[in-house]
């Protein structure tokens, strides 16, 4: 309590002739009267404030591995690649801060074990939303990036199918030469060969958890 404003009532009080009241404390003033009844406090210490600081260290045991993390990695510079210099965004910042809000971690080596077939579904979700604005803004260098990850996905899988049989199959005509297709062809295309490979992923997946039962049982 301001001791002005304890002065200025006490002086008060005493004026007031019908106020019969009784002093007491040392520190701590007590006024007891008829009619009043004030209390002086005086703290000798300030209150505590708690602090309450955020976990925010990695577990090995929750959070996504090192190998996740790498693929997450690659997955968003892959996007920011692709967009790279169309508009002023910062692709990097702008898809990171989008699982970060998302998931509701404060950094994505903190998103959880659980949480991680969810984040790779929503970077696929993603990355076709950023592929259909590339197509808009620059429909030349669409087509470029895209028989580029045809490519490359293409040598991941590893398989003995030869890629321009594959496309000759998959677009009904005679296929030798990637950049000669259309737009739409190496559109559809490259959406034959995403699925190619998630089925080669799944089916990996799979062998991987039989091993494993196996192992236990």
């Amino acid at each position: 309590m301001n001791n002005a404003k304890v002065k200025s009532s006490l002086e008060k009080i005493l004026k007031n002739p019908a106020n019969n009241f009784i002093i007491q404390g040392s520190n701590n003033n007590q006024i007891i009267g008829e009619n009043i009844h004030i209390n002086h406090y005086t703290l000798s210490e300030k209150p505590k404030v708690q602090k309450i600081v955020e976990d925010h260290q990695y577990d090995s045991s929750i959070h996504i591995s090192p190998e996740q993390q790498q693929k997450i990695q690659e997955f968003v510079e892959d996007i920011a690649k692709m967009m790279d210099g169309l508009g002023r965004e910062n692709y990097y910042q702008l898809i990171y801060g989008n699982i970060k809000r998302k998931f509701k971690v404060p950094k994505y080596s903190l998103l959880q074990q659980t949480q991680y077939n969810d984040v790779k579904k929503y970077l696929y979700i993603e990355k076709a939303k950023f592929r259909k604005n590339l197509r808009i803004l620059d429909s030349k260098r669409f087509k470029e990036y895209t028989i580029d990850a045809i490519v490359k996905i293409w040598r991941m899988l590893d398989t003995e199918i030869d890629l321009f049989s594959f496309a000759s199959e998959k677009l009904n005509k005679k296929v030798i030469l990637l950049e000669k297709l259309s737009i739409n062809d190496i559109d559809t295309l490259y959406n034959r060969v995403m699925y190619q490979k998630r089925k080669i992923d799944k089916n990996k997946i799979k062998m991987s958890l039989n091993q494993k039962s196996k192992i236990l049982s």
